[in-house]
Formats: structure tokens, sequence, C-alpha cells
């Protein structure tokens, strides 16, 4: 997650943003999002099959246009959470938060330490070393985007 962009600070802002949830996974669609003028897109992977490798192809689309792609996952899976943000999501979305504690692991997922658990792998995500992890480590427990659609 190497390239994050201003969707944190224009929430944070309270500014208008506008995005799309696409429940096409295409590489194209979601590059078209970008020049489309969205905000943001929202990625489902809860209601369509999607592979490992479309769902990098579609990150890295969006990534490379500009554009905050937010993965939708099914679940609070720490596991599923961390290899989307790996791939380079902006952040995620959570379905169906039903308590407080499935609220608190979804962000433990994607937080580093100290405010979460999220296991770090470098590669990608750090620019294949072009960042410092320390700085990346900051960057993304600051910038990255943990909702709910409930």
């Amino acid at each position: 997650m190497l390239f994050f962009h201003s969707l944190k600070s224009k929430l944070s802002n309270q500014e208008t943003v506008f995005g799309i949830l696409n429940s096409v996974p295409s590489p194209v669609i979601c590059e078209m999002f970008a020049y489309a003028g969205f905000d943001f897109a929202v990625l489902d992977t809860e209601h369509v099959l999607i592979s490992d490798d479309t769902l990098a192809h579609c990150i890295r689309a969006a990534n490379c246009s500009g554009l905050p792609l937010l993965v939708r996952v099914p679940d609070d899976n720490a596991a599923t959470i961390g290899r989307v943000l790996d791939a380079g999501a902006a952040g995620i979305v959570v379905s169906r938060i039903s308590s407080l504690a499935m609220a608190n692991n979804a962000i433990a997922a994607a937080k580093y330490p100290p405010l979460g658990t999220r296991g770090i792998s470098g590669g990608r995500n750090t620019g294949f070393g072009t960042l410092a992890l320390q700085d990346y480590i900051d960057l993304a427990n600051r910038e990255v985007v943990v909702c709910s659609d409930d």
C-alpha cells in the first residue's frame, strides 16, 4: 500500500466525496471509475466471486490511476483483511458488523502494532523496500480506511 490517496483526509475534513460500489471485478472498470471522477470505489468481494489475481489487478489498476479502492470483505477475518491491505487496497468495508468485539477485531486486523495486530510482509506495500518499514507502518496506521456498510 505504497500509494495513499487523500480520501482519509477528505473524510476527516468532512469534505463531500463521491464513491461507487463496484460489483464487476474488472481492472478496466476500476480504472474507468478514476477517470470518471469518483473519489473512491468499493470493490465487493462479499457477494462476487473474485480470484486473488483479479483482485490484485483491480487494486493495482486503481492505484495506478489514483483511485482509492476500498475492498468490501464479508467479515472481520484477520487473514482476509491483511491480504487485501497488503495487496494495496486503501481500506476495507466490513460487512455485517454485529458487535463491538467484531468492530474491534476488524480495526485490529487493519492496523499495525501498537494500534493493532496486523502482520507485516514488506513487498509491494512498502514499494519493494523503497519506503522505510517504520515510515510505511506509520503511514498505513494513519491512512488506511476501516468502515462498515451497516
